[in-house]
This record gives C-alpha cells, sequence and structure tokens, in this order.
C-alpha cells in the first residue's frame, strides 16, 4: 500500500490532516494510472476507471446523493423564488405602505408630505418617496365577455420614484404627463395588464371602452352609466395573475375628473390616497412596523396599511411549506446516506490489511476510526458539491420550461411565471445537512474498523 508514513503528525491539527489525506486516498484508490494521483479531485472523478473501481453500489450510493440534495435545492430555490416573485408583484403595484383618508376634509399635499416624513427617522426622511393615487371600478365588455375591471389613476412622474411599474413595461410605452391633458372628447392613454389585453384583444392603439357606475345623487340606490373611451399605449405584465387579469392605469387627473373630485390634484387630495415607497427593501415586519407608528400618529381619519397586509396568510403558509418540503425531502439525503454507510463498511471489510498495516505502523483505534470518519465526511461533502450544482442547473432547466409551456396555470398558483431564488445561506444549510448526514452514519463502519485485530489482518498478507 503506498501510504505516507505518519513521521511529523505530533500536533492536533497534522494528526487530523494526515487521518484526512489517508481517508482521500481509501475513497480515490484504484483510480487510474500512478501519474493520475496527483489530479484534482474533481478531475479524477470524471475518470472511467475512478467509477470501475468504486464498483457500482458506491457509484448509486453517491449519485443517490447528488440527487437527494440537488431535489433538496431546487426544491428550497423554487419556493423562495415564489416568495420573491409574489412579494415584488405586490410591492410593484402598490408600494410598501398605502395610505389613505377616511374623510373627505382637504389637506394640502405639502403638510401631508412634512408629516409623513416626520414620522420617520432621521436616516429614512429623504429616501422616502410618495405618489397619489385613486382607484375606480368600473366594467370592460368586449368580444361577447364581460368582466370587472380596475382602473388605477396614477401622477406618472412620481409613480416611477414608488412603484416599479416601469421595468413590468413589456409593450408600447409608459404613461406621460402630457396624457393628462388629453381633451376629454379624446380616448384617454391607458396601461393594461397583459393577460387582459389578450383576452380581449386589446393592441397597442386600440380604443375600447369601459363603463363606468355611478350613484345618482336624487338616489342612492340607483346608478347612471358612464363610458370612457380609453387607448392602449402599453402593456404590463404586473406578476400575478389577478392583477394582469383586472388593472387599468390611467393618468389620476382623468381618474379625478370621472370620480367628481375637483382638480387640481397637486394642490390638494379630497380622495383616494397614497401610495409609500420606503426607500429601501423593506421586509415585511418592517413597513408593518412602519404602518403601525404612521396609524396611531396620523390618527383615526387615516388607514394605514403595509404590502404584506392583504397577502400575510400566504406568506405565512411559504414559510410553514418551506419547512416541511426542507425535512420531506431530506429524507431522500438520508436514504443516501444509509447507502454510503453501508459502502464504508464494506471498503473495511476490503482494506483489512491496510487497517493492520496502518495500526502496525502505530496509528491507535482512534486514528482508524476518525480516518473512516474522514471517509464519510469527504463522500458527503463531495456529493453534496456536485448535488447542488446539479440543483442550479434543474433550476435554469425550470426556468426555460416555464418559459415555454404553462407549467403552472395562473389561476391556481396566482402568478404568471415563479423565478427561482438561490440563497447562499440556504445552499449553505443544505451542504451542511447533507455532510453532517454522512459522517453520522460513517459512525458505526468506523468503529467497526477501529476494531479490527491488526493479527488477524497481517497473518494472510
Amino acid at each position: 500500500m503506498n501510504a505516507p508514513t505518519h513521521k511529523g503528525a505530533s500536533t492536533t491539527w497534522e494528526r487530523q490532516r494526515f487521518l484526512a489525506q489517508m481517508a482521500l486516498r481509501f475513497l480515490l484508490q484504484g483510480g487510474g494510472s500512478e501519474a493520475w494521483q496527483s489530479w484534482p479531485i474533481w478531475r479524477r472523478l470524471l475518470l472511467r476507471a475512478q467509477w470501475r473501481a468504486w464498483g457500482l453500489p458506491t457509484v448509486l450510493s453517491f449519485f443517490g446523493l447528488v440527487v437527494g440534495v440537488a431535489s433538496l435545492s431546487v426544491a428550497m430555490a423554487v419556493v423562495s423564488g415564489y416568495e420573491a416573485t409574489l412579494r415584488a408583484a405586490v410591492v410593484d403595484l402598490f408600494g410598501h405602505l398605502v395610505i389613505a383618508k377616511r374623510d373627505d376634509a382637504p389637506i394640502s399635499r405639502e403638510r401631508f408630505e412634512h408629516k409623513l416624513r416626520a414620522n420617520f427617522p432621521e436616516a429614512w426622511r429623504q429616501e422616502v418617496r410618495l405618489t397619489p393615487f385613486l382607484t375606480l371600478e368600473g366594467i370592460i365588455v368586449g368580444d361577447g365577455q364581460l368582466s370587472g375591471v380596475i382602473l388605477q389613476g396614477v401622477e406618472p412622474q412620481s409613480v416611477r420614484e414608488v412603484l416599479r411599474i416601469e421595468a413590468r413595461k413589456v409593450k408600447g410605452r409608459f404613461l406621460k404627463s402630457e396624457d393628462g391633458e388629453t381633451a376629454e372628447s379624446d380616448a384617454v392613454p391607458v396601461m393594461v395588464g397583459q393577460a387582459l389585453a389578450k383576452r380581449y384583444n386589446l393592441e397597442l392603439d386600440k380604443e375600447f371602452r369601459v363603463v363606468l357606475p355611478r350613484p345618482l345623487e336624487s338616489d342612492t340606490s340607483g346608478f347612471a352609466s358612464k363610458v370612457l373611451r380609453l387607448k392602449v399605449v402599453g402593456w404590463l405584465d404586473l406578476g400575478k395573475a389577478e392583477f394582469d387579469e383586472r388593472n387599468i392605469m390611467l393618468p389620476i387627473d382623468h381618474a379625478l375628473r370621472w370620480s367628481g373630485v375637483q382638480l387640481p390634484i397637486r394642490e390638494q387630495m379630497q380622495l383616494g390616497g397614497w401610495r409609500v415607497h420606503l426607500g429601501r427593501d423593506a421586509r415585511a415586519e418592517e413597513a408593518q412596523a412602519r404602518a403601525g407608528d404612521l396609524a396611531a400618529t396620523l390618527g383615526r381619519n387615516w388607514s394605514v396599511m403595509d404590502w404584506a397586509e392583504g397577502n400575510r396568510n400566504i406568506f405565512k403558509a411559504i414559510q410553514y411549506e418551506r419547512v416541511a418540503i426542507f425535512f420531506v425531502i431530506l429524507v431522500m439525503v438520508i436514504a443516501a446516506a444509509f447507502n454510503v454507510a453501508s459502502n464504508i463498511f464494506v471498503g473495511v471489510l476490503r482494506r483489512t490489511s491496510d487497517i493492520a498495516t496502518l495500526r502496525a505502523l502505530g496509528l491507535s483505534q482512534l486514528d482508524i476510526e476518525r480516518m473512516f470518519r474522514w471517509q464519510g465526511l469527504l463522500f458527503g461533502a463531495m456529493g453534496a458539491a456536485l448535488g447542488l450544482f446539479v440543483g442550479a442547473l434543474m433550476g435554469l432547466a425550470f426556468l426555460e420550461i416555464q418559459k415555454r409551456f404553462a407549467l403552472l396555470p395562473a389561476d391556481v398558483y396566482k402568478l404568471n411565471f415563479i423565478g427561482v431564488h438561490f440563497s447562499w445561506l440556504e445552499a449553505l444549510l443544505v451542504w451542511t445537512s447533507a455532510v453532517l448526514i454522512c459522517w453520522l452514519a460513517s459512525l458505526w463502519p468506523a468503529r467497526r474498523a477501529a476494531r479490527l485485530d491488526p493479527v488477524e489482518g497481517l497473518r494472510y498478507d
């Protein structure tokens, strides 16, 4: 056996390094000619001779570990991607905070902004951005279909600073400030969700009509309809299916005129509210805390809602689902670890003479046990690392398949497209779990190796 001598291994670190080197040599022994012994591990693993030397059971257990780790990593990435995609869709359309006034008392915009910024920490005040909005509900009719839509009036200039809507434009152009000055007799430029556009065949520059029901002043139980002429100037991919199917975005000046609110919007707001961007990537807990502080300060006449409030249950469900998926798929890794343990045990029986030789050279039972523990640790580390790489490839394949096929129905998952989000922390958790399980699985074979009688091993050598 071509093994390094034990001289110089006086310190604990040197001794552990020697045992790790011996474990690695045992693991890769027989993988090729002597000229290949100095090759890096990843190149040695590509040798056909290495796989033949391991044998079919070892190869299958190694691939079982790789598949288990890959499945676990891509599952965690898809769940994280679903959460990130849903969060981005909500924040991009609604902002971090939504502030609405419950009464009709006018308030100047400058006064409101000053009052709002005063409630934030000093470091946040210059980063906070806000934009007014007004929401109306209407009915769109066309191609033999009828459905409810949401007309969201926005201020084209300030909405770019608060919402990431412009980045979600897939066709056409974004709204301009001049669009708010369109004559009442002309069609009003609007942007529509792409699902709504496809359903009603709303191509660019095409005019369509929306019926806006309004209560009668003389009889609040009755309604009078107002027909709005709209013209498509852009398509939006709002990320969430229910957003894409209902949302129409238009200049707020027209929305105010149709709602009966007096202009100009730049001087006072009597209806609607403001969307607020906190100037940073605020977490749900952070936005919720800011919403609570603002609600207490502004008083009962104001309603303050954070971006996660309407989706808090689904975000909590995602957290529980992530934990459940982790432990369910971890069973595959545990099963692969048992195969690793059985192969180490077989290796112990095959290397009885080598173990006896090492014992004769001065290694103790504890050294032998540690050496085979290192073998399980190295086997798990290599399999887990390759599994993470395969998982990343599977994630990319999942993204490409979604682009070509309707893999996830939007009416079920509420999203048009689910991203894949690989987190370094989750990857480290998966890798560490796999390596730890393989190390624990190697404890019994390592103890069995330590108990071998060196005399019996050398008798027939």
